[in-house]
């Protein structure tokens, strides 16, 4: 399981190259300059092939046989030191050594004369041949002598007059060797220097021709490069507004008290930042986290919901559950977790990204509106009952005083008629103030009633026009007023939408008002308009 460490590439976008015109520009001049070049060369690569063929057939042998040369004269050099070597520290590793690059000499001096049978023929060969056996011969007794603890006898043997005579010989017949191969050399150098010579024409007359092609390409390539370098400079201007958008990213996930997590479906890890953790009851991040790891912390009634969750996210590739966890503490907490799920070529779950909050004071908060709610729709419903009570009361009080307000106002009249000019002014006065009393106790009675109707009725609402619905109310108000002088200013009214009876009943009463509250003037003087535009119109 890997080390977490905190999301660094939380909303990072996908950054699109810029093409441009000059790129197929610059393939077409490059594939034609390659073109010319190939063609070039191998031109020339035919005509020198067909012209010396023969001397391009020797140069592997000859070369071949230099290198056997160096290899025979750093061998003879490698078995003259080793045998030394032993004679002078007595260590059996040097006539290991000895052995190993003995066969190797043979084996090159066998090749260089099947190579060179005109120098394996000769009298210095002969002598060279002769001269190595001898020396050989003496190394083995030298060896012999050293495996039998003689070094001094070895050494001798080494140094004696016959050994270094032997290796005179045997340098002279190497030295007329490497002269017979150098002859064989310069006289294929010499051939080849007439190839150089029209190689070198060839060369230079094809020369200007490449020379402006590759001018060619070299200007396209560095428009390209001018091209390249204004993408360069837009793409480092995009990955500074990408980081940007990163701290800004990561300033509202920590302002919205948000963890960020990333789940590897494959591996089962997770990389989280330190909110994610903390949110599950941790002051710093965990070194190991994943979906099994998480189903832990899952309340175990919630565990179900939980494990569907992940299933509908596999299917319609988009995360979010609420459930409740178990801290270390053993405190219960509510988590809100939203993801999506990002899958593989296949189309197989491959990660998931997301964020997660905790949400305990948000679904405390619910559980407390749920109660409050059920104790308002309670109280609610003791309101309506208390309302539909007061209503049956009001209309049971209003039709029961009915006849006692018409006796009164029936007795007084006929009192009245029976009384004509027999009663002083004082009485008659009394009798006048009882007489409007009663019709006024009426009035207020028929509004109680109408009252306790209109809580019974259903609202309709509709387009109402004031100003016809204003009209309407004066004109119903005519014979209460005709003993009195009232000047009406109206002015146009907007339509509103409501109750079209319940709209009426408001401005016979509030105009009600007004005709009654301006008896004491004459003329008086009602006026009705409206005023405000944004927030509403008052009447």
């Amino acid at each position: 399981m890997k080390q977490t460490r905190p999301v660094a590439r939380l909303g990072l976008t996908m950054i699109e190259p810029e093409v441009h015109p000059g790129k197929d520009r610059l393939l077409w001049s490059v594939t034609l300059a390659v073109s010319l070049t190939l063609l070039t060369l191998g031109w020339l690569s035919w005509t020198t092939f067909h012209a010396y063929r023969f001397v391009t057939g020797q140069l592997p042998a000859i070369s071949h046989m230099e290198e056997l040369r160096g290899q025979v004269l750093l061998f003879d050099e490698v078995l003259t030191m080793s045998a030394r070597m032993s004679a002078a520290t007595g260590d059996p590793q040097w006539e290991a050594r000895y052995r190993r690059f003995e066969a190797q000499l043979d084996q090159v001096l066998k090749e260089a004369m099947r190579l060179a049978p005109a120098v394996a023929s000769s009298q210095a060969t002969a002598q060279t041949d002769a001269a190595n056996t001898k020396l050989v011969a003496m190394e083995n007794r030298a060896f012999e002598l050293v495996r039998q603890g003689q070094q001094a006898g070895a050494r001798q043997v080494l140094s004696s007059d016959a050994y270094e005579s032997q290796k005179k010989v045997y340098a002279a017949g190497m030295a007329e060797f490497s002269r017979s191969l150098k002859q064989s050399i310069d006289s294929i150098r010499a051939q080849r220097q007439v190839q150089v010579f029209w190689d070198a024409v060839t060369a230079a007359a094809s020369t200007p021709l490449l020379i402006m092609v590759w001018w060619f390409v070299l200007r396209t390539a560095h428009r390209r490069q001018t091209a390249l370098g204004e993408n360069n400079r837009q793409l480092t201007k995009a990955i500074s507004d990408l980081k940007d958008n990163e701290q800004r990213l990561s300033l509202a996930l920590d302002s919205g008290e948000m963890g960020a997590w990333e789940l590897d479906l494959v591996h089962d890890t997770a990389i989280r930042t330190l909110k994610h953790d903390q949110i599950f009851g941790y002051q710093s991040l965990q070194p190991q986290w994943g979906a099994e790891i998480f189903m832990g912390h899952v309340f175990p009634e919630d565990q179900e919901v939980v494990r569907k969750s992940f299933d509908e996210a596999f299917a319609t590739d988009r995360f979010h559950m609420e459930c409740r966890i178990m801290w270390a503490d053993q405190s219960l907490h509510w988590i809100s977790a939203h993801g999506l799920v990002y899958r593989d070529q296949e189309g197989a779950p491959l990660r998931m990204l997301g964020v997660v909050m905790d949400i305990t004071e948000r679904k405390q908060a619910e559980v407390k509106i749920t109660q409050l709610n059920a104790d308002l729709q309670q109280g609610a419903a003791q309101l309506a009952e208390a309302n539909k009570e007061l209503e049956s009361f009001s209309y049971s009080v209003s039709h029961d005083l009915r006849a006692p307000l018409r006796h009164i106002h029936g007795y007084v009249e006929m009192l009245q008629r029976a009384t004509d000019g027999q009663l002083p002014v004082e009485a008659r006065r009394y009798l006048k103030t009882i007489k409007e009393a009663s019709v006024e106790m009426g009035q207020l009675v028929d509004d109680l009633l109408a009252f306790s109707r209109m809580g019974r009725a259903e609202m309709r609402e509709s387009r109402v026009p004031l100003d016809e619905l204003v009209q309407e109310t004066i004109r119903g108000l005519e014979m209460a007023t005709n003993d009195r002088r009232i000047v009406w200013q109206t002015a146009p009214l907007p339509p509103v939408v409501g109750d079209r009876s319940l709209l009426k009943r408001v401005l016979a009463n509030l105009i009600g008002n007004a005709v009654k509250y301006s008896g004491m003037r004459d003329p008086a003087r009602i006026e009705i308009g409206c005023a405000g535009e944004e927030d509403g119109r008052i009447i």
